[in-house]
């Protein structure tokens, strides 16, 4: 397994197939459909990395970010978004986003962006640590 990823995306549709594909490529994957619901599970869970979408109900995806952040919790968020304006992107990265992904995204790009931001924080190894 390559990590565990909580997805917050209220497009059931949309929902279904991130979870299919990030669970064909290793990932262990929870899905919730709404911000509240989210954040809760972040908190429970733990993830590896959370995949966010803006607009949600019950609480904003930059509400969900800002929350988690004032709390301490630095887990890695890639924003899933419709939101095409710079400033939202602006805005994401100021509360603390690792990063954005555009709507409608590949699959490919999605995961290279989690690729680069787990392989990050991934902890050194003793083999690595001696390299």
């Amino acid at each position: 397994m390559k990590g565990h990823v909580l997805l917050i995306e209220d497009e059931s549709c949309l929902a279904q197939i991130m979870d299919l594909e990030l669970s064909e490529a290793g990932y262990e994957v929870t899905t919730v459909n709404n911000g509240t619901t989210g954040l809760r599970q972040t908190q429970f869970l733990k993830p590896d990395v959370l995949l966010l979408d803006w607009g949600l109900p019950g609480m904003s995806g930059l509400d969900v970010c800002e929350t988690l952040r004032s709390q301490g919790n630095q887990v890695p968020i890639i924003f899933i978004t419709s939101r095409a304006e710079e400033d939202g992107k602006a805005e994401a990265l100021r509360a603390g986003a690792s990063d954005y992904v555009m709507k409608p995204f590949s699959l490919d790009e999605l995961l290279s962006k989690m690729e680069q931001i787990l392989g990050a924080i991934a902890p050194a190894t003793p083999s690595t640590a001696a390299a």
